[in-house]
């Protein structure tokens, strides 16, 4: 069982296909490390006559105490500094980015995906999606996370003039036609935790509730903030099918915006995040 994800379609170099099927052809643009991956495991697995597995998470939701790419923490932490300084909870992105359909994993709903694709009949030496399948969009969720916060939640501004604009490099992009994506953002969440305020806010949070975490100067902010820059600005949409683990006798779901509630409250048992609600 190998374990990858969405990056297989390209979707972190611009818009891809869609909906994202695991029969969809490498995107060579640039060097992909999941392909040699997926070459060494086939090759092992040929040589000593056993069966294998690939799934392809999309952003995974799970409470870990490390992990480089975490949709929930550094969203999290960006929440508890806005109730800190008593600001609304602003979007950082447009209104398309607002709309655009998106999926998300369930850290357990993928466990249970990929032993189910081991161990089942008629499953073996094939490649899954591991998605929570429900339909999500960060309009229909900045609402209920901002409300679980006791924030008012902001929404995208429709004033142009307040966005800075980057196009995705590939034109193509991996669609394989057409032109590449325009990102427009008011903010980063990266620029965002560089600002002396949200750094003295989450050092008094970090005091106040005896947290196991670090100040934000000491961060690797980059890596932390980023992965989450990049699921809510996005560069097209996100909508990995679950058709063919559905046709082979899978019926999984997970309700991803409950799933992320769930691991914040995860968060706070780690001593990662303040208690959610109003301070």
């Amino acid at each position: 069982m190998l374990q990858t994800g969405a990056k297989n379609y390209g979707v972190h170099f611009g818009p891809s296909a869609l909906p994202q099927e695991e029969t969809a052809p490498r995107v060579t643009l640039e060097p992909n490390f999941y392909y040699p991956q997926e070459d060494v495991l086939w090759s092992f697995c040929s040589t000593h006559s056993i069966g294998w597995n690939i799934a392809m998470p999309s952003y995974i939701l799970g409470a870990v105490p490390d992990a480089a790419m975490n949709l929930a923490y550094p969203l999290g932490i960006y929440a508890s500094i806005r109730r800190e300084l008593g600001e609304k909870l602003e979007f950082p992105a447009d209104l398309r980015a607002w709309e655009a359909p998106h999926v998300g994993s369930s850290s357990r709903l993928n466990a249970y995906l990929e032993e189910w694709a081991v161990l089942d009949e008629g499953t073996g030496d094939q490649k899954f999606n591991a998605v929570d399948g429900g339909p999500f969009y960060w309009g229909g969720a900045w609402p209920k996370f901002a409300e679980w916060y006791g924030l008012e939640a902001g929404r995208p501004s429709l004033d142009d003039a307040g966005y800075s604009e980057i196009k995705t490099r590939f034109e193509p992009p991996p669609r394989g036609f057409g032109p590449p994506a325009t990102i427009r953002t008011r903010f980063t969440l990266v620029s965002y935790m560089q600002q002396p305020s949200a750094q003295k806010a989450w050092a008094s949070l970090l005091s106040k509730h005896n947290l196991k975490a670090q100040r934000l100067e000491d961060m690797d902010v980059e890596r932390i903030f980023s992965f989450a820059d990049m699921s809510l600005a996005g560069s097209g949409g996100l909508d990995m099918s679950m058709n063919k683990a559905r046709k082979l006798g899978w019926h999984g779901f997970v309700d991803t915006t409950e799933c992320f509630r769930e691991v914040l409250d995860e968060f706070v048992g780690l001593g990662m995040l303040p208690p959610l609600g109003k301070e």
